[in-house]
């Protein structure tokens, strides 16, 4: 197969290389921010983990953060706007996590797979 545009023959969609393509991605995931969609999380990989141990039970032996441990987590749905403004301006690491509705089924179909369904607590 010779592709109709790659990053040795370029074209209108490029970069090609997801490496090359943060500054997109960033300001698509800002824009997630700005519309309710997803928010910064401010979690260290420590509290993470303790996180992990402090949910833990029998019945749930492997907790996930979902729309009920991230209300007691370190983001921005959590901290006043004015911490999250400081915390973003003083470089403290974070990601940007989508915030998933809590009680959803999302349905869409899949080229390969036809219709398929997930329910959003489980995501």
């Amino acid at each position: 197969l010779t592709p109709d545009e790659s990053p040795f023959t370029g074209g209108p969609y490029a970069p090609y290389r997801q490496s090359e393509r943060k500054g997109i991605y960033r300001q698509y995931a800002e824009q997630l921010i700005e519309n309710g969609h997803a928010y910064y999380a401010f979690d260290t990989p420590a509290e993470l983990e303790q996180m992990r141990i402090d949910f833990k039970t029998a019945e749930n032996p492997s907790p996930q953060y979902n729309h009920r441990i991230r209300e007691k987590m370190k983001n921005s749905l959590t901290l006043a706007s004015s911490e999250v403004q400081s915390l973003l301006a003083a470089g403290t690491p974070h990601v940007i996590r989508i915030k998933m509705p809590e009680h959803e089924t999302i349905t869409f179909t899949d080229m390969i797979r036809g219709e398929v369904s997930f329910q959003t607590a489980q995501v």
